[in-house]
């Protein structure tokens, strides 16, 4: 009976995700300490979609936040973060036009290229389990063109909505990512 626990237990060591275990010092010595996870994590990609200042960056935050403590490895990737980055920070509102073709490809590429960090990230990161892509998603377009990204490279994809209808926390909400992203003073 001991032997076929022994057994067991190296089968299972052999499928361990590591990115869920600790090592704890305890009264008996070091402990392996495992969160309950799966053994296994199929490699997922949760995508925010939502009008801004509705909450999906938050969302987001949070839920990373809550795989990461559970032993899921996860991380946030915000579209806008990296238009920022790499378009620039003072856009005016003609860039998010849809009716303006350079606005629509520009927007297109930051958001492919955040893709491929997505892909090089699973690819590089054997731990690596949710990937969530913070951006408003809201065009039948985008969500063709992360379905196409991600299927093939075998990763699974969720589409998470934010709608919020209280007109007073979506003001709030402007305000706050206003002055947090341009540097102005808040209200």
């Amino acid at each position: 009976m001991f032997e076929t626990h022994k057994s067991m237990v190296r089968e299972q060591e052999k499928g361990r995700n590591t990115a869920s275990e600790t090592l704890m010092e305890t009264d008996l010595g070091k402990e392996r300490y495992t969160r309950s996870c799966p053994m296994t994590c199929p490699k997922q990609c949760y995508a925010m979609v939502g009008l801004p200042a509705r909450g999906k960056s938050y969302i987001a935050h949070r839920l990373a936040r809550y795989l990461n403590w559970i032993g899921i490895k996860s991380q946030v990737y915000n579209v806008g973060k990296y238009r920022r980055e790499l378009v620039g920070v003072s856009m005016s509102s003609e860039y998010y036009d849809p009716n303006n073709s350079c606005g629509t490809e520009s927007r297109r590429m930051v958001a492919e290229h955040v893709l491929n960090k997505i892909l090089v990230w699973f690819k590089d990161d054997p731990d690596a389990c949710v990937a969530i892509l913070d951006a408003t998603n809201t065009t039948q377009q985008r969500r063709e063109m992360i379905l196409e990204k991600c299927e093939p490279a075998g990763i699974k994809v969720m589409f998470i909505e934010s709608v919020l209808e209280d007109e007073i926390i979506e003001e709030m909400n402007i305000r706050e990512h206003k002055s947090s992203v341009s540097g102005l003073p808040r209200q």
